[in-house]
């Protein structure tokens, strides 16, 4: 039987279930980077977003058309569009987001999140940033209600191990789940991908923190009990250390788990469809 999510999902399901729209009148959003392009196009209306970022016309939402405006990158048509909140990463157009900000633009910097509570976090200062634009109260009481339910549940530790909640632990682990990226890097402890992977029941096959470029002779020798692969299709030199003959006989291909690899590009609501799809 499938297990249920952690409890503290359930909050951050009900913050991701209902977009926030303001009035059609209320163009005033602005992204200059990918995951940022995600999040807008999620959460805004799409009356109020002026433009994604340039990443948009090779990234578009992948649940959406690719008919988003996008803008340059550069500081004059920006200035010239003049957004009234402006959305960027925390390691993205650092330079540009100073700027706009010392000239009186808002600026919302989201951070690099490490776990679901995190997540729920970041949502929930992005929807604030929304309704103040659109002119709604800060806070529904639903949002509202979910947001308190993850804050005030146990929290997650950087490696998403304690997902107690409600009194209760997660599902036993099925076993070592390696996440395997292009190049032969894998994932470790401390990341976003480690807590989906825990919150889905399993456990992480590599325990260092952070990625590593993995040794061949070494995962053959002692091989997890299964291996996600998250790299786009295709043939390419990126994807030489997956397909090695060895490791399929370590691991043989219905040990192989499936994903959206699009849902591992950027954290986001639909990272909880990650957790879905993990679990048998």
């Amino acid at each position: 039987m499938k297990a249920s999510l952690p409890a503290f999902c359930l909050g951050l399901i009900l913050i991701a279930s209902s977009s926030i729209s303001g009035p059609a009148h209320a163009k005033g959003i602005l992204s200059l980077d990918l995951c940022s392009d995600w999040l807008a196009a999620h959460f805004a209306s799409r009356d109020s977003v002026i433009t994604l970022s340039p990443m948009a016309v090779r990234h578009p939402p992948p649940w959406s058309d690719r008919g988003w405006p996008t803008h340059d990158g550069s500081l004059e048509q920006i200035l010239a569009l003049r957004p009234e909140l402006v959305i960027v990463g925390a390691f993205n157009a650092p330079l540009l987001r100073q700027r706009l900000a010392s000239l009186g633009f808002q600026v919302v910097v989201l951070d690099q999140v490490a776990d679901l509570i995190g997540l729920a976090s970041q949502i929930k200062r992005l929807l604030e940033a929304i309704n103040r634009l659109a002119g709604a109260p800060p806070e529904r009481a639903d949002q509202l209600s979910a947001s308190t339910a993850l804050q005030t549940g146990p929290p997650l530790t950087a490696s998403g191990r304690e997902s107690q909640a409600a009194g209760t632990r997660a599902t036993t682990p099925r076993g070592r789940l390696l996440l395997l990226g292009p190049n032969g890097y894998g994932t470790g402890p401390g990341t976003f991908e480690a807590a989906l992977i825990e919150a889905a029941g399993w456990r992480n096959h590599i325990e260092r923190p952070g990625h590593h470029r993995l040794d061949l002779e070494s995962l053959t020798r002692t091989p997890p009990d299964a291996i996600l692969w998250t790299s786009p299709p295709g043939p390419a030199l990126a994807n030489r250390f997956a397909q090695h003959r060895a490791l399929a006989r370590a691991v043989p291909m219905e040990r192989w788990l499936k994903t959206d690899y699009w849902r591992w590009q950027c954290p986001g609501p639909w990272s909880l469809d990650l957790i879905r799809q993990l679990q048998p």
